[in-house]
């Protein structure tokens, strides 16, 4: 897992981390190779968090306080709608994505700022 950030003109931070799975079959014997860059935005954010990817359509959304408490979960048919955290307190938190069979697939930290 390899995970950059960049800045945008307006000096906003994203966050951008790749993901490359590999199933084997054998030893040294790679079948299958898939990547999947996840972007989450607008970070910070005061209202709806989105991502953008581009294989992953549904799953369980995650919010993590600092101290590993479960601020709130959202299960989405289309990830891309986002999710809402207006209500969040400011703060630091750690947003996570798992696939429908509860595998987590990509989590990036992210700043609430109402």
């Amino acid at each position: 897992l390899a995970a950059t950030g960049t800045t945008t003109p307006s000096g906003m931070y994203i966050n951008r981390s790749l993901l490359t799975t590999a199933v084997v079959s054998h030893t040294n014997d790679v079948v299958k190779k898939a990547s999947n860059e996840m972007i989450f935005y607008p970070n910070p954010t005061n209202s709806y968090l989105y991502i953008r990817n581009g294989n992953i359509k549904s799953g369980i959304w995650k919010v993590i306080d600092v101290s590993g408490r479960l601020i709130k979960t959202l299960a989405s048919s289309n990830l891309s709608e986002g999710i809402n955290l207006q209500g969040i307190e400011n703060g630091l938190y750690l947003v996570s994505i798992s696939d429908n069979a509860g595998t987590q697939v990509e989590e990036s930290w992210i700043i609430v700022s109402q």
